[in-house]
């Protein structure tokens, strides 16, 4: 059957797989203080080491923030995402 939709109505597929850091105890615990929002002044950080990213099999920190960006545009929350390398830490902060 043939019919003209906006771009909105075209259904997509889902994903499948969850992320790899989504399997993670720093995402739980980020997520809780997330779900609780975030004060004025309060960012929070993750660090990842090389052996982290291994434990976890995450390639690079940019997965990460693509996640993070994801989820809090998913949920509506205002919040920003930095990342960066400093001295071989690969660090992901979320802040308001």
């Amino acid at each position: 059957m043939y019919e003209k939709v906006n771009h909105d109505e075209v259904p997509k597929r889902g994903r499948k797989v969850e992320y790899r850091f989504e399997a993670t105890p720093e995402w739980r615990a980020m997520k809780l203080d997330l779900d609780n929002g975030l004060k004025k002044n309060d960012s929070l950080k993750i660090s990842l080491t090389e052996a982290d990213k291994a434990k976890y099999n995450i390639a690079s920190r940019r997965t990460v923030v693509r996640f993070l960006q994801k989820y809090l545009t998913d949920n509506g929350l205002k919040y920003t995402v930095r990342s960066f390398n400093r001295d071989g830490l690969d660090f992901v902060v979320v802040e308001r």
